[in-house]
């Protein structure tokens, strides 16, 4: 087996210690740089959400890491005792050198050069978090590696588009959404989806659409107002597709009418039920 470090260099894994192999520069000159009050890396609210679904104790790969905040601070939070992170371009991967580097977690903090999941060692950690990117990307990275289509294995994701598509590959590709959570940064709203390794299956297209966010806008969950303004966005987006339809006259356009019309329905009708 081999491995990409940083620099685009390959090289035989000891079988015998995985982790040590993959490690690279962070070691040779680690200059801490001050913390934040509490000893800990300042998140933004998105990543702050992120990282609260890695489960305490757990081995996380931060796929599509960039600056490799969230792994950091995983790890100087003592929530995990390592992990591993990694990129598919060297900037963002120096970049998450440089916070290594300065935080001090070089022995603790791998690093890999990596197209998804593709050039990390199977099972060298047990949740693998994606965050960041397009919803049909992320499905495309899950649906890519084999060994994570196991038990035992988490995913915490957080797609920036196509939340719908997201859903539905990884329900077909036998994962099972445990948990979501809402979280507003500025004007924008992101859901973190939590998932497990189940058996294949097929979500209705409200769920699809709107993830747990109905139930738990009803709820008296501190996320309420975020999830309804995750409610709220989504309705934005299919009353302006439905917009754009409406003055065709071709059949698919028609038929993407109807479930628009159908899917506006469903979501004013959940929502009008938490105003009374």
């Amino acid at each position: 087996m081999t491995a990409t470090d940083i620099n685009g260099n390959s090289g035989a894994i000891p079988a015998e210690a995985p982790a040590r192999a993959i490690q690279h520069s962070c070691e040779k000159e680690e200059r801490k740089a001050p913390l934040p009050k509490g000893g800990l890396l300042a998140l933004s609210p998105r990543l702050e959400r992120v990282a609260a679904a890695v489960p305490a104790g757990s081995v996380p790969i931060d796929v599509g890491t960039d600056h490799a905040y969230v792994p950091v601070y995983l790890v100087l939070s003592g929530i995990c005792k390592k992990a591993f992170a990694g990129d598919v371009r060297p900037g963002p991967l120096q970049n998450a050198e440089k916070t290594v580097m300065s935080h001090g977690v070089g022995n603790k903090v791998f690093l890999f050069l990596s197209d998804g999941l593709l050039s990390f060692p199977p099972r060298c950690g047990d949740t693998v978090i994606i965050a960041g990117m397009g919803g049909d990307s992320i499905a495309k990275i899950v649906s890519d590696c084999e060994w994570i289509h196991s038990e035992g294995i988490s995913l915490v994701l957080q797609p920036m588009t196509m939340h719908e598509k997201c859903r539905r590959l990884l329900a077909g590709d036998g994962f099972r959404c445990v948990k979501e959570s809402y979280v507003c940064e500025g004007n924008r709203v992101y859901c973190v989806m939590s998932y497990t390794y189940d058996r294949p299956h097929v979500v209705d297209e409200l769920t699809a659409y709107t993830g747990m966010a109905c139930e738990i806008a009803l709820s008296d969950s501190p996320e309420s107002p975020a999830a309804k303004k995750y409610l709220e966005t989504r309705l934005s987006k299919l009353r302006k597709a439905l917009c754009g339809l409406e003055n065709s006259s071709r059949e698919e356009c028609m038929r993407q009418a109807w479930e628009c019309r159908r899917l506006i329905e469903l979501i004013d009708k959940s929502m009008s039920r938490e105003k009374r």
